[in-house]
């Protein structure tokens, strides 16, 4: 753990070098909160809140921190979502952000840079439920209670929210196939659990797909993030049928 707290510092004090006086605080949700995480086959998840904005220089000024910050991360990388205070009080679904970065993201900025990108496109479906999920876990860096700083997400926009995550997510991951797991839980209990509880949750009345969340199971515990080419056609039936059950 020395090594993930000390890449976190290291995170902390990259934000803090650029938002200066603008820093409110930095959170981290997902397997590192959960206590799931692995160095092999996790990311970090963190969520920043600041107050005011961030001009081009200061965005690329992050970009290029995290960028060379990559080399001490895990293989899968950080996720960062850098988030207005003011703004963020009184916005609507799909929330809006002020800088992102994950190593797939940081191949689309070099393509086609900041300047060009349209405000009217920095709003993400993803974080309502990153927000909703750090309400539930969630580990405070440096900064006030997550309650004093993060608005409450409701219900039905966490739906919306992992909903659209299922079908924008590619069903060749094993972590797609989790967290589907975990979108059906949360219909069937109104509970939110990690992906590693989820799967002995579902395994324990699953009867159609056992044996494919068996093989999805045991490739997580061997920290694999994909699925071989023959378990495709049943993860696929698998997410239909789940989406399937919120339609109806």
């Amino acid at each position: 753990m020395d090594r993930l707290n000390s890449y976190i510092e290291r995170i902390n004090d990259a934000v803090k070098q650029v938002l200066k006086d603008r820093y409110i605080g930095v959170y981290i949700h997902g397997s590192v909160a959960e206590g799931t995480f692995k160095w092999d086959r996790s990311d970090v998840d963190v969520l920043v809140m600041m107050s005011g904005g961030l001009n081009s220089s200061e965005k690329i000024s992050l970009l290029q921190l995290f960028k060379e910050l990559e080399s001490e991360g895990t293989e899968k990388g950080l996720e960062i979502s850098i988030l207005n205070k003011e703004i963020l009080e009184t916005a609507d679904y799909p929330l809006p952000y002020e800088f992102h970065y994950s190593p797939y993201w940081y191949e689309s900025v070099m393509s086609d840079g900041w300047e060009n990108l349209n405000p009217k496109l920095l709003k993400d479906e993803d974080l309502s439920s990153h927000i909703f999920n750090l309400h539930q876990n969630h580990i405070v860096v440096e900064g006030p209670p997550v309650y004093e700083v993060f608005p409450e997400v409701s219900e039905n926009d966490f739906m919306k929210s992992i909903e659209y995550d299922q079908y924008d997510a590619a069903v060749t991951s094993v972590d797609t196939v989790m967290n589907l797991c975990r979108f059906d839980y949360f219909l069937n209990t109104g509970r939110l659990v990690s992906k590693a509880e989820v799967l002995k949750h579902v395994l324990k009345r699953s009867k159609a797909y056992n044996e494919f969340l068996k093989v999805v199971e045991c490739l997580y515990n061997h920290n694999k993030r994909y699925l071989p080419a023959e378990y495709l056609e049943e993860a696929s039936q698998f997410r239909q049928d789940i989406n399937h059950k919120k339609e109806i």
